[in-house]
C-alpha cells in the first residue's frame, strides 16, 4: 500500500474516476478534511486501485453542522478529477445520491451506531440526519461549486 503515487503513475489508478464520487460524497456530508486516498497494487502489481479513506471530519468533525465550502472534501492533488469535464463526470454517484438514498435509509445507518460513538447524543444524530436527508437537495449544486474550483487549479 501506498499513501502517495506520483502524477506519472496516476494513469495506472483503474478507478480513477471514483474520485468524483467521492468528492459527491465528501460534498454532501461537509467533509472538511482533504480526501484521504492510500493506493493499493492490483494483481500483478502494474496498475494501482485507490482506496478512500477516514471520513472522521464529515459534518465537520464534532460539530456536527454543515460549513460548506468547494475546498473540503476533495483529494489534494488535483490531477485526479483532470476527466472532469462538466457536472457528468459526477454520475452515477450524485443521480443516485439525489435519488436512491431516503431519510428511513439513513436513519437505519444511524441505529447501528453504538451509542457511545456519539456521546450517547441520539436526538443529535437524528437532527443531523435530517439535514443530511435535506442537503440531498444541494448536491448537485455543491458539487457544481466544488467542481468550478477544481478547474480553475487545474488551469493554473
Amino acid at each position: 500500500m501506498r499513501d502517495y503515487l506520483p502524477d506519472e503513475l496516476l494513469d495506472t489508478v483503474e478507478n480513477l474516476s471514483d474520485f468524483a464520487g467521492m468528492l459527491v460524497f465528501d460534498q454532501w456530508t461537509c467533509n472538511t478534511d482533504r480526501r484521504q486516498v492510500v493506493f493499493a497494487p492490483s494483481p500483478g502489481g502494474a496498475r494501482f486501485r485507490a482506496i478512500m479513506i477516514d471520513n472522521g471530519f464529515c459534518f465537520n468533525a464534532c460539530e456536527w453542522n454543515f460549513p460548506d465550502s468547494p475546498r473540503r472534501g476533495r483529494y489534494a492533488r488535483p490531477m485526479v478529477y483532470r476527466h472532469v469535464r462538466g457536472i457528468d463526470a459526477f454520475e452515477p454517484w450524485l443521480s443516485r445520491a439525489e435519488t436512491k438514498v431516503d431519510f428511513s435509509q439513513l436513519y437505519s445507518l444511524v441505529e447501528t451506531i453504538p451509542p457511545e460513538w456519539s456521546a450517547f447524543d441520539r436526538d443529535g444524530l437524528r437532527r443531523v440526519v435530517d439535514r443530511l436527508d435535506r442537503r440531498r437537495a444541494r448536491i448537485r449544486e455543491l458539487v457544481e461549486r466544488a467542481a468550478g474550483y477544481i478547474s480553475t487549479e487545474l488551469m493554473d
